[in-house]
């Protein structure tokens, strides 16, 4: 008979199944083996943590034992992986993992006792925390009591109870809940319904330099973290130019609003590639810190804490704030620079402040920020802001978030909400569960009403979908299918092309 306190049979299968792939994954994420080894084993313990309520589910939905789990292990490793840097890294599990690593700190184990290792973590865990609320729930019975002691001195007449509050499960006007599949499929003149990534490396930039491109991809599996681009008549180039390994740093944001300059920014420099030469631009001095480089303009980035480059005369001056809550803008003339720095600030930042949208004038001297908190019925499922957001000329911007207050009136995780900047309102906001859709993205606009996003899937075979949210219908339409999970940059569709 099995130890009640030992770990079942099904996890040690589990964590023999996906340690490894969790742990590469890791490494990629980190790129140092102590952490990627901890932050793995903090993960498997979180789904110890649940591993019952787990195998429940799998069984109660009449699913393949562990599919619960994975679900669970993807979300919370995507977490991961925003705090890291990298919302769009995908954690593939069924990844083939050559080798074998062994755990630094806890030494040279089986994988029986690694399973077992990480299940006694969990019970630790369980047990502080059945302590914590015993000693809370002692501290409340005694309050209790004293009050109920001193209640008896008062009239004895009945009081009356005020009616519960009941959540209601209706989402507000203006919220929509992204189906599980089933899109519509339509085409755009900018976009090929199909897009198939080069099976083998493409020629390099440099040698055969492109007009312009429609988009990049790229990834930390990618062909050792290159980055790919792709040109209007479906020609593939490999970017030689790129820091090494941007790929794996890139963001939704790197490609020029026209699609003839791409940027690049690592821990060690950021670098600006000319697609029409395949010449590099370096910046000087400046490096990764927190975010990818923003265009503001063809001309205008703003990158690193807080600088603003002159990108034809290759200066750099002060911005009033940094990239990593920019609005990028879209919709704009090829030769207009950009006079207005938006942000979409996160509540909490600091800890007493609303979620809020705070706008530059970058033709001031002396810039001032206008401030103003989100408004309307759809504010409260705003939540921590997550990856580039993309404003449609001065009439409307749209982010990424984690779902704020839902009351239980829907199952997600993501959100992609549009705000009228006049009025800071809060006018449509797209819920997706990614257990169920795949991993979003957003990609910008394709015109005033409709935003660009993607969903994609990972593991072998991953692929993604560049679907159309038309906000008046609430349509959504797939323009296209790309057999590759990574990340993805597109030109402005919503501009003639320059």
């Amino acid at each position: 008979m099995r130890e009640p306190s030992a770990a079942p049979a099904e996890f040690v299968s589990y964590v023999d199944r996906r340690l490894r792939p969790l742990e590469a994954a890791a490494l990629r994420l980190t790129d140092d083996e102590v952490q990627a080894e901890r932050i793995a084993r903090d993960l498997l313990t979180l789904v110890a943590l649940r591993w019952w309520w787990l195998t429940r589910s799998d069984a109660r939905r009449e699913l393949s034992a562990g599919t619960s789990a994975d679900f669970y292990l993807t979300k919370r490793f995507q977490q991961e992986a925003d705090e890291f840097g990298y919302p769009r890294m995908i954690l593939n599990l069924d990844a083939a993992v050559t080798g074998r690593r062994r755990p630094t700190f806890i030494g040279p184990l089986p994988i029986s006792d690694e399973a077992a290792y990480i299940w006694e973590t969990a019970r630790q865990r369980l047990r502080r925390r059945l302590l914590i609320a015993a000693a809370i729930a002692g501290v409340v019975t005694v309050a209790a009591v004293c009050r109920r002691g001193g209640s008896q001195a008062q009239s004895q007449q009945p009081q009356q109870l005020e009616p519960p509050l009941v959540q209601s499960t209706e989402l507000p006007p203006g919220a929509f809940i992204l189906p599980g599949g089933g899109f519509d499929t339509g085409q755009i003149e900018s976009l090929p319904a199909e897009l198939k990534f080069p099976a083998a490396r493409p020629p390099a930039l440099s040698e055969s330099p492109l007009p312009r491109a429609i988009l990049l991809a790229g990834s930390p599996t990618l062909d050792e973290g290159r980055v790919y681009a792709l040109a209007d008549n479906g020609n593939w180039r490999y970017i030689d130019a790129a820091p090494e390994r941007a790929g794996a740093w890139m963001s939704a944001a790197a490609l020029s609003p026209a699609g003839k300059q791409a940027v690049f920014a690592t821990p060690a420099a950021t670098v600006i590639v000319d697609l029409t030469t395949g010449a590099a631009k370096p910046v000087p001095g400046i490096a990764r810190v927190a975010t990818s480089p923003v265009w503001l303009s063809e001309q205008q980035l703003l990158l690193g804490r807080d600088a603003l480059f002159d990108v034809p005369g290759g200066q750099t001056g002060q911005a009033p704030a940094g990239p990593e809550d920019a609005i990028t803008p879209r919709r704009r003339e090829p030769g207009d620079r950009t006079t207005t720095l938006s942000e979409l600030l996160s509540a909490g930042q600091p800890l007493t402040a609303p979620a809020r949208l705070r706008q530059w004038q970058l033709d001031q001297s002396d810039p001032q920020p206008a401030i103003r908190p989100l408004t309307g019925r759809l504010a409260d499922i705003v939540g921590r802001w997550q990856g580039n957001g993309f404003g449609f000329g001065d009439d409307r911007v749209t982010r990424m978030c984690l779902p704020g207050n839902l009351a239980g009136r829907a199952q997600a995780n993501a959100a992609i909400v549009v705000i009228t900047p006049k009025t800071a309102e809060v006018v449509r906001a797209l819920l997706i569960d990614t257990s169920v859709s795949g991993v979003p993205g957003l990609l910008g606009w394709l015109d005033e009403r409709r935003v660009l996003l993607t969903l994609a899937k990972g593991g072998s075979g991953g692929y993604q979908q560049i679907l159309a949210w038309d906000l008046l219908s609430d349509r959504m339409t797939r323009v296209s299918m790309l057999d590759f999970a990574g990340t993805i940059s597109l030109r402005d569709l919503s501009s003639a092309p320059s």
